[in-house]
């Protein structure tokens, strides 16, 4: 009895494979869709790391001119937009397409709180790196209070 339980198992985990297989393989037909991976805003890869002093994030953008992006920053937010432009030099059949074209954006939480004002950003062999130094600590400290007595 066991083992037919065992059975019926197996081939409920063969169908879903099967039924995954041809869904995949549907995806991957060739046809309009196939010519362009990226249908619509990519996201491009990013490394964010942490220095004594900075919060360091690092942009992969192959093919992209740097007057083609634009950095943004909002408290602990960093945004990142811009656009590549595909190749344009006529009508071509892929075998293979990988690389995405059109409009990306790339949004990232900052682990700690940067200073906007004296963020730097540099652009080379295709990688973006924006360095935002960290804000100082914000220090408290305690306020004497001094009374006033209106006397008459």
């Amino acid at each position: 009895m066991l083992k037919r339980r065992y059975e019926v198992m197996w081939d409920i985990s063969g169908l879903q494979t099967q039924q995954t297989r041809r869904l995949l393989d549907r995806l991957a037909a060739t046809g309009p869709a196939a010519n362009r991976p990226c249908p619509g805003t990519w996201q491009p890869a990013a490394d964010v790391y942490e220095t004594e002093a900075a919060i360091v994030v690092v942009i992969e953008l192959a093919g992209v001119k740097e007057t083609d992006v634009q950095v943004l920053l909002s408290r602990n937010s960093l945004i990142i937009r811009g656009e590549r432009t595909g190749s344009s030099k006529g009508r071509r059949s892929y075998h293979q397409m990988e690389i995405c074209s059109g409009p990306f954006e790339r949004a990232l939480q900052l682990p700690a709180n940067v200073n906007a004002e004296t963020a730097r950003a540099s652009f080379g062999n295709g990688l973006l790196e924006i360095v935002l130094p960290k804000q100082q600590k914000v220090v408290t400290r305690q306020v004497a209070i001094t009374v006033i007595s209106h006397s008459e």
